[in-house]
Parts: C-alpha cells; sequence; structure tokens
C-alpha cells in the first residue's frame, strides 16, 4: 500500500494564517481607523504572517529540518568566529548587490510605468523594517549555514577578483533565477493585493441582492489568496524552511508560466486566445433565480478550492520553484487542485457554448480548451522541476492510487 508522504506544511499553519488574516481584515475594514491603504496592506500582512512564523519556529520547528542546510550545534562558538570571517562579509555584499538590482530595477520602472510606480512606493514604504530585518537575519543565519558559499557568496565574490575560481557557477545560476522569479511576482501580487483591498475596504453597503452578494464573496476569496501569494514570495528563508531548493531550468516551463500573467496575458490571450464575447453565464441563467444560486455557488466552490490550494503553502507559495512538498489539504485529492479549480472556474462563469451564434460559440469553447491545455503544459513542467525531490515521486505514486480522478476512473472501469 502506497502512503502519502508527510507534507513541508501543516495545515494548521494555513489555517492560522487564515484566521489571523481574517481578523486583521476586518479590523481595518470595520473599525473606525484613519489609516492608508499601504499602512492597512502592511499591517494585514503584517500580523497575518506573524503567527504562521511563530507556528513554523515553535511548533513545526521547521528550522531544524533535514533539508534547510543549518546546523545549530555548538552555535555560539561559531558566532564569535564568523562574524569575522572574510565568507561573512562576503555573503553580505551579495545580499545587498542582489538587492539593489531589484530596488534600481523598480526604480527605473517607477519612472516609466505607473503600474509598478504602486509597487515602488509601497517597497519605499516598507524598506526601513525590510532592511533592519534582513542584517539581523543574515548575522543571526550565518554562523547555522552548512554551506556559507551559496548563491549571494556567489554573488559578493564575483567583485573580489581572486575568489573568480572559487564561485559556483551553478548555485550562482539558482540564485540568479530565483531572484528574478521573486522580482517578478512579487511586484504583481502586491499591486493586486492593494487594488483588491482598496475596492474592499470602499464597500460600505450591505450587498443589496444576490449578485452583489456573489460578487463581494467572489472577490473576496481572491484577496486572501493574492494575501498568502506576497508573503509567500516575501520570506523566502532557510530558518523557515521556506527557502528555494531550486528554479525551473526549462525555458517552455517559463514561456506557459508568464504567458499567463501580465505584461504578456493582456497581449497573448488578447490576440490569440480571446475567448470572451461579452456574455457570461449572468445572461445566460440571470432571469432564473434558483439556477442563478445554484450556479454561483458552484463558482464559488471552485474559487473556494483555489484558494484554499494557495493556504495549502503557508509561507511557501510560489511559482517555477520548489520550495517543500504539499501533500496534505486540497493536494490530498489531486497534484493540480490550483489548476483544475481555476479552469473550472473559467468554465462556469464563461459558458463559451453560450453566444451570439453557433460559429462563435465553437470558436470560444476551442479557444478555452486551449487555455485549458496552456495550464495542463505548466502542470507538465512543475512535476518536471519537482520530480528530482524523491519525496515528490512518493507523492505523485500515492495521487495515482488515492486521487480523486484515479478513483473515478477505477468507479468507471477506465485502465489508468
Amino acid at each position: 500500500m502506497v502512503t502519502k508522504p508527510k507534507s513541508a506544511v501543516p495545515q494548521t499553519c494555513g489555517i492560522i494564517g487564515v484566521v489571523a488574516f481574517l481578523v486583521s481584515a476586518a479590523i481595518f475594514k470595520f473599525f473606525p481607523i484613519q489609516s492608508t491603504v499601504f499602512n492597512d496592506v502592511f499591517y494585514i500582512l503584517l500580523t497575518t504572517s506573524l503567527p504562521m512564523i511563530a507556528y513554523e519556529l515553535l511548533v513545526s520547528k521547521s528550522y531544524k529540518a533535514e533539508d534547510n542546510g543549518l546546523d545549530w550545534s555548538e552555535y555560539k562558538t561559531k558566532l564569535k568566529t564568523s562574524l569575522v570571517s572574510l565568507d561573512f562579509y562576503i555573503r553580505f555584499f551579495g545580499f545587498f548587490l542582489s538587492f539593489a538590482v531589484m530596488f534600481f530595477l523598480y526604480f527605473y520602472l517607477n519612472q516609466a510605468s505607473l503600474f509598478y510606480a504602486v509597487f515602488y512606493a509601497f517597497l519605499v514604504y516598507c524598506l526601513p523594517l525590510f532592511l533592519i530585518i534582513s542584517i539581523i537575519y543574515l548575522m543571526f543565519i550565518f554562523p547555522a549555514l552548512e554551506n556559507k558559499r551559496d548563491g549571494l557568496w556567489a554573488v559578493g565574490a564575483l567583485f573580489v577578483p581572486p575568489l573568480w575560481k572559487q564561485v559556483d557557477w551553478n548555485k550562482l545560476l539558482e540564485h540568479s533565477l530565483s531572484l528574478s522569479i521573486k522580482m517578478f511576482f512579487l511586484p504583481l501580487m502586491v499591486i493586486y493585493f492593494l487594488g483588491s483591498w482598496k475596492n474592499f475596504k470602499g464597500i460600505n453597503t450591505i450587498p443589496a441582492d444576490i449578485h452583489e452578494l456573489f460578487s463581494t464573496l467572489f472577490n473576496s476569496l481572491y484577496l486572501l489568496d493574492l494575501g498568502f501569494a506576497v508573503i509567500g514570495y516575501i520570506l523566502s528563508v532557510r530558518l523557515l524552511n521556506s527557502h528555494v531548493r531550486w528554479s525551473d531550468r526549462h525555458y517552455l516551463g517559463w514561456l506557459f508560466c508568464l504567458v499567463c500573467y501580465a505584461p504578456f496575458n493582456a497581449f497573448f490571450f488578447s490576440k490569440f486566445l480571446e475567448y470572451h464575447d461579452g456574455l457570461t453565464w449572468n445572461d445566460w441563467i440571470g432571469s432564473y433565480p434558483t439556477l442563478y444560486v445554484a450556479w454561483s455557488l458552484m463558482i464559488l466552490f471552485t474559487v473556494l478550492v483555489y484558494v484554499y490550494a494557495t493556504v495549502n503553502f503557508g509561507l511557501r507559495f510560489s511559482n517555477l520553484t520548489h520550495r517543500g512538498i504539499i501533500t496534505n489539504g486540497a493536494y490530498a485529492y489531486t497534484k493540480h487542485p490550483a489548476y483544475v479549480s481555476k479552469n473550472l472556474t473559467w468554465w462556469l462563469m464563461e459558458v463559451p457554448f453560450y453566444s451570439v451564434s453557433p460559429i462563435l460559440a465553437l470558436k470560444n469553447t476551442a479557444l478555452i480548451i486551449v487555455t485549458n491545455f496552456i495550464y495542463a503544459a505548466r502542470a507538465r513542467f512543475e512535476e518536471r522541476t519537482l520530480m528530482p525531490d524523491p519525496k515528490y515521486k512518493e507523492y505523485v505514486e500515492y495521487i495515482e492510487k488515492n486521487g480523486v480522478f484515479s478513483k473515478v476512473k477505477q468507479k468507471l472501469g477506465i485502465n489508468a
């Protein structure tokens, strides 16, 4: 009998984060606090992440995990020698060089794009606390590092000619890839979260009808999803065992992923895969109240599954990286619950087969199927990235025997 391997994140961690998020969001939404959107988001993210961090450190004891690359034996002795070692300062220098690249890129984008100006302003708002915590963390973690000459060290060593021959170019490449992923996705998630929070906070009336109630619940679920995504991209650290083990190195994996996000999705989907024709499920069944309620509940259920899949990551959500294998929650039923639920949501909302003409309906249906195949390709390349981890192989074997789709096939007598 194939057993399910232990998940990198206990479900309790995500649940704690959800409760903390809901409480902090309710305080800033309903209590008469004079606050800016930046201030709201900053404290919501802080108060959501802190309880999860506490759980990871005090209960899960992630700092003692076997695969986090940390050795705490004789820490005090190593602390005295580490802070006067050359490797410490080279690694420290590598961190600030990496951060400088990010900061000045966003500074440039701030000048060139109003879209990124929002993120740059938020980055400046958070900068003092970020730098203070980063300096303390770098000093604290260095003595425990089993491999002190990691990607950060490699970046710093590039500017010390005598050390060039000692640079591990594979680690430098991995650091560059993981940094690039964070630089691309973190601004998007922060910008979307800021916008979603602003819209949510602007709702000052009780929903007048079932349609307004549906819209409020729909947007609220995605607000929670975005909050966990932002936290995931920020808290990529060894102390919490949420660091990047490795990144996707196949160009097609990057292609299928990035095409689903701004700015590429606006061009690609509008030019080649525009399956929207202005008619949605509301136009199809809006005049049938009972059916409308049933259909809206199905949509909300698929969105709930999607958000639940994100919550299952706890502090580890990220695209294109391996940061620990998640095997519980929604992932106990299928390998890709987020992609399955997201694509089902689009089918339920767009109902592409309902259109002004049979030809357009056929076209819309074909294009949404192509979109589904793009996400299927993303899933395949994610599996390819994770497969070198033996635990993921065990997880795949378990899902192939016990996953929800496998059980449906067994019921139907279909050989997998």
